[in-house]
C-alpha cells in the first residue's frame, strides 16, 4: 500500500473508482508525469481502501477488467489483489459484502473475475474473524462460490 499522493490526487483516484469513470483512472493510471498509484490509500487515513475495493465494492465491473489486466504481470499482484482493509476486507470480500439481492448477478460476475485472476487467498478473514465462505453464507452467495471454486475448467 502507497501514501504517497496529495488529498487531491488521492480524490480522483477516488472519484474515478467510486463512480465507475473508467477513462479518468486511466488517464490518472497511465499518466507518466505523475505516477499515480492503484494501491494508494484513497480513504480515510488508516482504513486501508484502494481503488480495487471501492470498485469491487460499488459493483464497477469494467473498471475492474483494466485495472486486474494493468496488475497481471506485476511480481506483487497476488499481494495487491488480496490487500486487507482496516476491518479485514479484500476486494473479494467488498463485492461479496456489497449491494443487496437484487444485484446478485452482478455480484457473481464480479466474484468470478476474482476469482479468474488466480490470486484469491482463501485463508483471509476479516478482522471480525468470517472467512470467505462464512461472507458468502451470509449473503446468499454460498452455493454459487463453493460452486465456482470446485468447478473443473
Amino acid at each position: 500500500m502507497t501514501m504517497q499522493h496529495t488529498i487531491k490526487e488521492k480524490m480522483e483516484l477516488y472519484t474515478s473508482s467510486t463512480k465507475g469513470h473508467l477513462q479518468d483512472l486511466k488517464g490518472l493510471l497511465e499518466n507518466t508525469d505523475k505516477k499515480y498509484s492503484m494501491t494508494e490509500e484513497i480513504s480515510k487515513s488508516g482504513y486501508f481502501w484502494t481503488v480495487l475495493h471501492y470498485a469491487s465494492h460499488y459493483g464497477h465491473y469494467d473498471i475492474l477488467i483494466y485495472l486486474i489486466e494493468y496488475l497481471q504481470d506485476h511480481p506483487d499482484k497476488f499481494e495487491i489483489f488480496n490487500m486487507q482493509t482496516t476491518e479485514g476486507k479484500t476486494p473479494l470480500f467488498c463485492a461479496v459484502l456489497s449491494g443487496d439481492i437484487k444485484h446478485l448477478p452482478d455480484k457473481m460476475r464480479i466474484i468470478k473475475l476474482w476469482f479468474d485472476t488466480n490470486c484469491v487467498d482463501l485463508s483471509l478473514r476479516k478482522s471480525s474473524g468470517e472467512d470467505l465462505l462464512q461472507l458468502a453464507k451470509k449473503n446468499k452467495l454460498y452455493d454459487f462460490i463453493v460452486e465456482y471454486c470446485l468447478r473443473e475448467d
